[in-house]
């Protein structure tokens, strides 16, 4: 059982992520293939702003996992027992050995804000996003360990896509699916009112709001600052997987099709959680040193007349599995250095 130090942080204290796979024998970690994964893994959770420009503040990890079989299927044994089904998104494995894999790479005291990346190898399109609840609550960048389990997929893009989604999406920035279930309706009362309590009491969803008042809106800034004027934003209903009594910032963005970028709201939450653990608890935030860094990410008026944004309709959409919320005794693990 080893780790590699891919990536050492330059800046700040060190943000930890971790790598590692399932279903890869002792032959395929040999070969180059875990490595070609792990390598694949580590470009795309950096491909996308603001990870890009503030890949320097992190730490990665790879975590060398070796596996008995290659495939998942009944009876087989892979080291992080994933459960791949061919008939949903919802995908898992044994988190209590990702975590035991996970700490050989990041200290016990430190799990609790680390995001562990499980890179399963199986072609089929599905992914699932465990976030532990913090051990502490009351702070507002985004606590908590996640796992995210992510197949290879059909591809390198789709691979990319799934990851972006689940692990910087969901996992490290603690942001809401914003794809709706025609079916679902309105959001039940107990449902949003846990969804609040995750907001105010950990700093999760930052990304989606129970108002439709674009002067209380989450985002309202951005609906009021002239500079964000291109970028499509606006109040529009659906999110969090339901139609109605919830809303959203964007008709498109990776929240919501796995594709394309993160939208000002996501991207802000991001910068966020980056500089707070990065800096620590006192770190203060700057709107507009916020907006300074992100011109580059800014369309151009030019750019939304040849490329105007469209709401586009979700009844063909396959979204993934939603995040699950579970909760771990973090604090009970054992190193096994």
């Amino acid at each position: 059982m080893a780790k590699f130090v891919y990536f050492e942080a330059t800046i700040g204290s060190g943000i930890d992520v971790v790598l590692m796979g399932d279903g890869y024998s002792d032959r395929l970690i040999a070969d180059g293939t875990y490595d070609r994964t792990m390598e694949l893994a580590y470009n795309k959770f950096f491909e996308k702003e603001p990870y890009k420009s503030f890949k320097d503040y992190f730490n990665v990890y790879i975590t060398y996992v070796v596996s008995k079989n290659e495939v998942f299927t009944p009876g087989s044994s892979t080291a992080l027992e994933c459960d791949v089904s061919k008939t949903s998104s919802l995908i898992h494995g044994r988190d209590e050995n990702v975590i035991h894999y996970a700490n050989h790479a990041v200290e016990s005291n430190k799990l609790n804000n680390t995001t562990i990346v499980v890179a399963i190898n199986e072609r089929v399109d599905a992914g699932t996003c465990f976030i532990n609840t913090p051990t502490a609550s009351g702070r507002d960048w985004g606590e908590g360990m996640s796992i995210s389990y992510v197949p290879i997929g059909e591809n390198d893009e789709k691979f990319g896509r799934v990851l972006q989604h689940e692990a910087c999406g969901h996992g490290f920035a603690k942001l809401a699916d914003e794809y709706v279930y025609a079916a679902y309706g309105n959001i039940p009362e107990e449902v949003k009112n846990r969804a609040i309590m995750e907001q105010t009491s950990y700093g999760w969803w930052k990304n989606i709001d129970f108002t439709g008042d674009p002067a209380q809106v989450r985002w309202r800034k951005f609906l009021q600052d002239s500079r964000y004027a291109n970028e499509g934003l606006g109040v529009f209903e659906g999110a969090y997987t339901y139609p109605t009594g919830v809303w959203r910032s964007s008709g498109e963005n990776i929240m919501i099709h796995n594709t394309g970028e993160f939208n000002a709201p996501s991207r802000e939450a991001i910068y966020y959680r980056i500089h707070k653990l990065a800096y620590g608890p006192n770190w203060e935030y700057d709107y507009e040193k916020f907006v300074e860094y992100d011109a580059k990410n800014r369309r151009s008026e030019a750019q939304s007349q040849s490329r105007p944004f469209v709401l586009k309709p979700q009844v063909h959409f396959a979204p993934l599995n939603t995040p699950i919320v579970v909760n771990y005794s973090l604090d009970e693990i054992k190193k096994d250095r």
